[in-house]
């Protein structure tokens, strides 16, 4: 690997920081007089490796409300809970039983990546 992919990882850091403090300030603090200094406290939080230790680790509710992040149990919504807990499962199946190992989705169009077999 080349020393470009520490200058892409650096950006790709910077960039997901941006876009978290954007959304936070414009949707989960919209209402709130504060929300730039608020969604600041966001990123920097979440970014760093030394809270977590691994990419793939849950985050608890109660260490992102510590944080000041607006979070609602889904167990409160449970049409919600049930839909995402349903295409969870369904992403998992096809996740583990076929050569895919990525898939995008959103309400226009779907693309999935496969490993080819050999």
């Amino acid at each position: 690997m080349g020393p470009s992919l520490v200058i892409d990882c650096e950006h790709a850091i910077k960039l997901s920081g941006e876009l978290v403090e954007t959304w936070a300030r414009e949707y989960m603090f919209a209402s709130d007089e504060d929300a730039a200094a608020k969604a600041k406290k966001i990123p920097p939080y979440l970014g760093d490796h030394k809270n977590f230790k691994s990419h793939g680790r849950a985050i608890k509710m109660a260490e992102l409300i510590a944080q000041g992040v607006k979070v609602k149990h889904l167990s409160t919504m449970p049409p919600i809970h049930e839909a995402i807990t349903m295409l969870y499962s369904c992403v998992d199946i096809m996740l583990s039983n076929t050569a895919l190992f990525k898939l995008f989705e959103n309400a226009d169009d779907s693309i999935v990546r496969q490993q080819q077999q050999m």
